[in-house]
């Protein structure tokens, strides 16, 4: 197996800040970017949790950018709790 490393979109040590939201929109993109090009480049393909899968190795790369993508505030504000 190789030391092979895939984009990851990790945000747990942001807040809530401006700031932070601004930081998770750049890492975002750069996640979105980076999938793309490797999506684009084949050899990967989706599997039934719309997770991408490397085929030489059937190695878990990352969740679809779309399923990651942080959510606008209209559709913050169409959500709601599960409680609810």
């Amino acid at each position: 197996m190789t030391d092979r490393k895939w984009p990851s979109f990790v945000t747990r040590d942001l807040g809530d800040s401006v700031e932070d939201d601004a930081e998770m929109l750049r890492r975002w993109e750069a996640y979105n970017k980076e999938m793309r090009a490797l999506i684009a480049a084949g050899g990967v393909h989706q599997d039934e949790d719309s997770w991408w899968v490397d085929d030489a190795t059937g190695e878990l790369i990352g969740p679809d950018p779309e399923d990651e993508r942080p959510r606008t505030d209209e559709e913050l504000k169409q959500m709601f709790s599960v409680s609810k």
